[in-house]
């Protein structure tokens, strides 16, 4: 006969009588444990850090683990379900409970194979980066140990973590046990995405493949662009290996964006400058201040524009859709340039004081950016802005004009290549020239 233990937190009502009362600011934690007895359920009652509440726990993982392996799922249902269920909803388990079920879950981690592969969903959805310090200490450690016991899990772990940074948390109205800031929230889960890569080095190996699968699509809303890519950027602060990787993928993803405002300009028949002009007049835009000198209007890979007339909004609604949507994508584009100036504007100018680790940094951020134009931007075609982020960085210091003059005359001289990239390699270099302010005579 299987024996079946009742979930420990059936209950969560404090039971005090009045002479209990008294005592109350004495105790951590007041629970209810219900554990079944001939068919009868008798009450527990037990603090926080009770030894005997935790050996109940732990019988309650141990019997729910194998009576489903005998054919008896209902206990084991009931774990999933204190880690499935909406934690606003009424009779959810609190934090303490979850912690509870979490530490015993760790001591039989062994057990935990990918039979067990539901079970491990769950506690992933869990709601864990808005509770208290203490339970997130222990869910860290939880996701450390199974994998490190079970690297089929790495890839779901890796997953959860990076759409957790997906999110644009101040415009999510979620569960909160805590009064808590964004920066702290982001903060647990890079801190949570560190401690699996350096616990589990194997991690490197799916992390890149997750952060494209992950990074939101070009008709997100701005705030989940820029969000998703300051914390790609941070990730780079603790994973360098994929810095090169990293910031290609940025790139690309701006220069699609940068790419689609082109097409809907000349999809609208519009010249380029009447509309360039809400990037400077309607956004704000704060990276023009880095580069400015490079901003003026050019027509690489871009196609000449007839000179009609525009069109009466009033009369054209279609007309004045696109323009909206434009006005977004510019926006975008110009809060996703700001991002990536800002970041790399910390190390650029880092070297400047002749500290031999951030000049290290700063040739190997270029190295990363020369390859990002060689590989993305050379091959795309109708790039209005992104290629200034080449620009400006070569300015920074003379070698790496050298670099990029050198590579671009490269593929401009390489008669290998066809005629169009060559030409477009060409009008780069011209670009470059025409706008940079330390070249030597």
């Amino acid at each position: 006969m299987v024996s079946v233990i009742a979930p420990p937190f059936a209950s969560t009502q404090q039971i005090l009588s009045s002479s209990e009362t008294a005592s109350l600011e004495k105790r951590e934690v007041y629970e209810q444990c219900i554990s079944s007895t001939g068919g009868r359920f008798r009450e527990m009652s037990f603090s926080q850090d009770s030894e005997s509440t935790q050996n109940t726990v732990h019988t309650y993982i141990v019997n729910a683990l194998e009576t489903r392996g005998k054919g008896h799922g209902t206990p084991y249902e009931d774990l999933r379900r204190q880690f499935s269920c909406d934690p606003m909803s009424e009779g959810a388990p609190s934090s303490v409970q979850l912690k509870l079920l979490l530490l015993s879950l760790i001591h039989v981690a062994s057990k935990l194979d990918s039979k067990h592969h539901d079970l491990i969903k769950d506690v992933l959805k869990t709601y864990w980066v808005k509770r208290d310090d203490e339970f997130v200490s222990v869910y860290i450690q939880f996701l450390g140990t199974i994998a490190s016991a079970h690297s089929g899990y790495i890839p779901l772990i890796i997953q959860m973590l990076v759409q957790s940074i997906t999110l644009d948390l101040d415009s999510e109205e979620s569960f909160s046990e805590i009064l808590i800031t964004t920066n702290l929230i982001y903060d647990r889960i890079h801190l949570a995405l560190k401690y699996i890569l350096d616990l589990v080095p194997v991690s490197y190996t799916f992390l890149f493949s997750i952060l494209v699968t992950e990074f939101p699509h070009k008709s997100y809303k701005t705030s989940h662009q820029v969000t998703y890519l300051k914390n790609l950027l941070r990730i780079l602060e603790y994973a360098p290996v994929v810095s090169g990787q990293v910031l290609a993928l940025i790139i690309d993803k701006i220069i699609q964006i940068d790419v689609e405002i082109q097409i809907e300009l000349d999809d609208l028949d519009e010249e380029v400058d009447e509309v360039v002009g809400i990037m400077t007049n309607e956004t704000g835009s704060n990276h023009q201040d880095k580069f400015s000198s490079f901003c003026e209007d050019d027509n690489i890979n871009t196609e000449n524009d007839d000179n009609d007339e525009p069109k009466d909004l009033s009369e054209n609604q279609f007309y004045y859709q696109a323009i909206e949507h434009i006005r977004d994508m510019v926006n975008k584009l110009d809060c996703m340039l700001t991002a990536l100036f800002d970041y790399l504007a910390t190390i650029f100018t880092q070297s400047k004081e002749s500290d031999c680790k951030s000049e290290s940094l700063m040739d190997i951020t270029f190295e990363h950016l020369l390859h990002a134009f060689d590989s993305v931007i050379l091959h795309t075609f109708r790039s209005r802005y992104t290629q200034f982020v080449l620009f400006w960085a070569s300015q920074t210091n003379e070698k790496y004009i050298n670099m990029f003059l050198g590579l671009v005359l490269e593929r401009t001289l390489d008669i290998s290549r066809s005629p169009v990239s060559r030409s477009i390699s060409c009008a780069y270099v011209a670009s470059f020239v025409a706008r940079a302010t330390h070249l030597n005579g």
